[in-house]
């Protein structure tokens, strides 16, 4: 994901601890570690956050931004939501602030996650659905390198429209009651389409 020249990157982590691995470690290696320690330095300052909290901050390598999501370990039986209301919000937060290109990894399929490759497809696709009904436009890209099924899965997902069933009315009410955004002192914005492009 580090290879792509984008406004922001989304990074997923853990609601009281920044991640050292996986897309966090990758970034920091690339030149992003100035994003991730300010996620540190809000969660020493403001504690755990909500599950599905995204925070906006200075990047660093090539992206101007960083999304963090606390979406891991949120629990088997709420990790798609959490994460098809995190993305909601990640997305809804970059449009809010001028940001329109943005990477994703495939969230939840992670070492510590607990979706297969087709629903976090499902799940973030979902998200990027609602938000494109609600007018918003954004050129995602999803970072998804030296796995071929994981690719396939979201090909798979996005030719067949499978996320559109994918819309929980419930989840839905609770991504739309986070999209307004909370603004405290710099650097934290915290915020509560059309899939373009696959890597």
């Amino acid at each position: 994901m580090t290879r792509l020249v984008v406004d922001a990157y989304i990074i997923p982590h853990f609601n009281d601890k920044a991640s050292d691995d996986g897309v966090a470690g990758a970034i920091e290696k690339a030149g992003g570690r100035n994003g991730l320690d300010l996620y540190r330095r809000f969660l020493c300052e403001r504690g755990a956050q909500d599950f599905g909290t995204v925070l906006l901050t200075e990047g660093g390598g090539n992206a101007r931004y960083h999304l963090h999501v606390a979406s891991v370990c949120s629990g088997k039986s709420n990790e798609f939501k959490v994460i098809q209301a995190g993305f909601y919000n990640a997305l809804k937060t970059a449009e809010q602030n001028r940001i329109t290109s943005i990477a994703a990894p495939a969230m939840g399929t992670g070492f510590l996650g607990e979706l297969t490759d087709e629903q976090s497809a499902r799940t973030m696709m979902s998200a990027l659905h609602q938000f494109s009904l609600a007018g918003g436009k954004m050129n995602v890209q999803f970072a998804i390198y030296n796995d071929q099924a994981a690719r396939q899965a979201f090909i798979t997902t996005l030719d067949s429209k499978t996320y559109v069933n994918a819309l929980d009315e419930e989840g839905l009410r609770k991504a739309q009651k986070r999209q307004n955004l909370v603004v405290t002192e710099n650097p934290w914005i915290i915020g509560s389409t059309r899939p373009t492009n696959l890597r």
